[in-house]
């Protein structure tokens, strides 16, 4: 059995009672238990980030345990890498936290602005 398959196996069922109050945790579980997906704190302006790492889960929602979540942060307009592998604090909050899509990297790679994420 592949790593891939032992996540998903051992990642939580989504509990579809909490969707809109998303916490990091309750993403990456919609995620099936992936990295990879990218996130907008409600007070960070014009950051970004994509999540690289959550620790391993306890079953219980919201919180899971509050295991640590690792994520490397951008500039959204300009996708400068800001801070690699950080450390995201409050990952349980249902208040800070919204995933966005991913950032277009084709437009930061060709230095074109991109535009605000605010109206995400």
């Amino acid at each position: 059995m592949s790593n891939l398959q032992r996540a998903i196996l051992s990642c939580p069922p989504v509990d579809d009672s909490r969707r809109g109050a998303d916490n990091i945790y309750d993403m990456y579980v919609a995620h099936h238990c992936q990295v990879g997906f990218w996130i907008k704190r409600k007070t960070w302006g014009d950051l970004c980030a994509q999540v690289t790492f959550v620790g391993e889960l306890e079953p219980r929602a919201p919180g899971y345990g509050h295991p640590p979540v690792r994520a490397d942060v951008y500039h959204f307009s300009s996708g400068e890498l800001k801070q690699a592998d950080a450390e995201i604090d409050f990952a349980g909050s249902t208040k800070r936290w919204q995933e966005i899509p991913p950032p277009p990297l084709h437009a930061w790679q060709h230095g074109r602005k991109r535009p605000s994420p605010a109206n995400s």
